[in-house]
């Protein structure tokens, strides 16, 4: 036994398992640790391999320092049994040890399973056995639940208590024939209620049934929810996993976000009247959102973003007058924006990006006095033009409209939004030119109007007024006249990008006072011409320069090659610009 070795080898095991030991976050994606764990991993499997394998070579080699023949190796004999007691001593032992070993093995296996026991639990204890056989639980992990619980007897329950249901608009989509989620969601109801002896109110009547439906509308037992604490238990329903009640047990708020739900938004929302959040972000729900939700007057904030969303917004969105927030990007909305969203009021973020929307942008945004933020960016078959009334939105801190087929000018009255941080509306067919209105934006961070066909020039009091401006991008337009020097006053700019548009004249100088800048682009302005500052070497955060498409002459400045962060630099510098650090000479 070589000491070193099993301390080596032990090592070895405890570094690579760290190196490959991922760290599960938030969102459900496993990261690994820095690469240097797992290069420390590969240097100690190194080591083992440079060791000997064999007992002979692992054993320490004593040489006679005259001959250097090496000494013989004693093997150590096993010693036997002498007698019969010995004999039966030993079979004992080893037994004992066999039986130890099982019942570990026994206790590695149950820990192993103790996870998904609990989670059989919870549903095992829904209701004691109901039909089929076994209990409520089991059946929802089979596929034929369903018939199991609309068997005769749970009918004849159900028929004691329809007139209470009815006089609290529970059986509107009752048919027991056809055994839906609504009628399955009664059944459940009255079954529970029957078995535990527990008659509930009819707020918790209410309440259980709406969310029995969201259940058996949204769980596969091929594919069962990631957490569903308290669902369908006789656990008072304010406590199961996601719902939120206010102090009269009144359902108040339901967050199920990436929880693994599958199936449609079921019309039975609308009897929760006093629910005021709805979250469901990053599941699988499909369908259309059902028109009922109109009738969530106290609703505040609806969430639903990258699920399988298809159809169109209801207009009936137009009732929910305390609403603050709509988010419903990420998913397969067709049809127009609905005009009727411009009688919401207290709307505060409107968040309809990524989806299939078409028509036009209605006037009526205009009238919401309290949006911040409005993105429909992403939307390829959106037209028209922007409207001149979100000028009037004064509280808009945001605008994306990226990647739409817009057309006509950018509004004037949209330079008038004072709080305005964000103003993108690249990928588009805008025309016209910048608008001088835009001196009035304090609080820009950020102005995209890349990919457009805007014409004019560059307002030098963009230099003056927006101080806070960080991103600038203006390229593939056809802007004109030349580079104000104005732009110098933006120490706070990080990416001023500018090709392929008609600019002309020389590279201010007083760039070089942007020390935030990480990235300028210059490419394919034919009539820039000149020298390249040599103060752009103040840039100490510079890693990207392009100018190549340009008539600039003479010599890339050896400050700019030295700059500490700089990795690309396009130039010219086959034939008018000299250049030693140049990526690509065009």
């Amino acid at each position: 036994y070589n000491e070193s070795l099993g301390g080596l080898s032990v090592g070895a095991f405890r570094v690579r398992g760290n190196a490959w030991n991922g760290i599960e976050d938030d969102d459900d994606e496993t990261y690994l640790p820095p690469s240097q764990n797992t290069s420390q991993a590969a240097e100690v499997d190194m080591s083992i391999q440079s060791q000997p394998t064999t007992l002979r070579d692992t054993t320490e080699r004593n040489s006679s320092p005259i001959t250097g023949l090496e000494m013989p190796v004693e093997m150590p004999t096993q010693t036997q049994p002498k007698t019969k007691k010995e004999k039966w001593i030993l079979m004992s032992i080893i037994l004992l040890l066999i039986v130890v070993a099982v019942v570990a093995i026994g206790l590695i296996v149950g820990h192993s399973n103790s996870e998904k026991e609990e989670d059989m639990d919870i549903v095992r204890n829904i209701v004691p056995t109901i039909g089929c056989n076994q209990t409520y639980g089991d059946m929802l992990l089979a596929p034929n639940w369903k018939s199991c619980l609309c068997g005769e007897g749970f009918q004849d329950n159900l028929a004691e208590y329809v007139n209470r249901y009815d006089a609290l608009g529970l059986t509107s989509n009752l048919n027991v024939s056809s055994c839906d989620c609504p009628t399955v969601a009664l059944l459940w109801l009255t079954q529970s209620m029957v078995e535990s002896g527990i008659e509930y109110n009819d707020t918790s009547l209410v309440s259980r049934f709406v969310l029995a439906n969201f259940f058996l509308s949204w769980y596969d037992y091929n594919a069962p929810w990631k957490t569903m604490d308290g669902w369908m238990t006789y656990e008072d329903e304010c406590q199961w996993y996601g719902v939120v009640c206010n102090e009269d047990a009144e359902v108040i708020s339901i967050s199920l976000r990436r929880n693994r739900l599958s199936g449609l938004l079921p019309t039975e929302l609308g009897l929760l009247s006093h629910l005021s959040k709805l979250e469901l972000d990053d599941n699988h729900i499909s369908g259309t959102i059902p028109t009922e939700v109109g009738r969530l007057e106290n609703l505040v904030r609806l969430r639903i973003k990258n699920n399988k969303i298809s159809g169109g917004v209801p207009t009936e969105f137009g009732q929910l007058t305390k609403i603050e927030q709509i988010q419903l990007s990420t998913n397969k909305i067709k049809g127009n924006i609905p005009k009727e969203l411009g009688q919401l009021k207290s709307l505060k973020h409107l968040y309809l990006h990524l989806n299939q929307l078409t028509g036009t942008i209605p006037s009526e945004l205009g009238k919401l006095m309290h949006l911040e933020d409005i993105n429909l960016s992403n939307n390829v078959a959106l037209k028209g033009i922007i409207p001149t009334a979100l000028g009037q939105c004064r509280s808009l801190q945001s605008i994306s409209l990226d990647v739409c087929q817009l057309s006509g000018i950018i509004p004037s009255e949209v330079g008038q939004l004072s709080n305005l941080q964000w103003f993108s509306a690249s990928f588009n067919k805008l025309h016209g030119s910048i608008p001088f209105t835009f001196e009035g934006f304090n609080q820009l961070h950020t102005l995209s109007l890349a990919s457009n066909e805007l014409t004019g020039t560059i307002p030098p009091t963009l230099g003056l007024n927006s101080t806070l401006l960080e991103r600038l991008q203006l390229s593939s337009n056809s802007i004109s006249g030349t580079i104000p020097k104005e732009i110098g006053m933006l120490s706070n700019l990080q990416l001023m990008d500018f090709r392929d548009n008609n600019l002309h004249g020389s590279i201010p100088s007083q760039l070089g006072l942007c020390l935030s800048l990480t990235l300028i682009s210059f490419d394919y302005n034919r009539q820039v011409l000149g020298t390249i500052p040599s103060e752009l070497g103040a840039l100490t955060k510079l890693t990207t320069f392009r100018v190549a498409g340009t008539k600039l002459e003479g010599k890339v400045p050896d400050e700019i090659c030295s700059l500490p962060k700089i990795n690309t630099i396009w130039a010219d510098c086959r034939e008018k610009i000299s250049c030693d650090c140049c990526n690509t000479c065009l």
